[in-house]
């Protein structure tokens, strides 16, 4: 082998390497929501497309900010919301609001500031309020 195909090879094995890594970081710096139960059904306050757009709100966080962790439910409960909803909604000088609720489990090793490693945490809230039905929801505040 002369001394070009040993840089080329060289240069090969370099980049296969920068590949894995890169591939390795992005699976492990991405919260999992591909397998996500979702359940959205219309109430008396939202329509099923209104609670399927909160939901893409929280999934779309979700990935960004839990590195590792994996989002299992992801559902709205009527009850639970319309009691405390409106609470958010004046806080957040919005015209609605709406709670959604979740169970999710943490990476085995590091995970986000104030969470706890191989834990499952249900019943976590995700608050989403907006100022008109045509509006987006907004992700305002999470956690129990």
């Amino acid at each position: 082998m002369n001394r070009k195909e040993k840089i080329i090879k060289t240069l090969l094995l370099g980049l296969g390497l920068v590949a894995v890594m890169f591939v390795y970081y992005k699976i492990n710096t991405i919260g999992y929501v591909s397998s996500t139960s979702r359940r959205a059904i219309e109430t008396t306050l939202f329509e099923v497309q209104e609670i399927e757009s909160a939901m893409e709100v929280v999934e779309s966080t979700f990935k960004k900010d839990y590195s590792g962790c994996q989002l299992i439910d992801l559902w709205y409960d009527e009850t639970f919301s319309s009691t405390y909803a409106p609470e958010w909604a004046k806080q957040y000088e919005a015209d609605e609001a709406i709670i959604l609720l979740s169970t999710f489990h943490t990476a085995d090793t590091w995970v986000s500031e104030g969470l706890e490693p191989d834990k499952t945490y249900p019943q976590w809230q995700w608050i989403l309020v907006r100022s008109g039905k045509t509006n987006n929801w907004e992700l305002k505040t999470w956690g129990y």
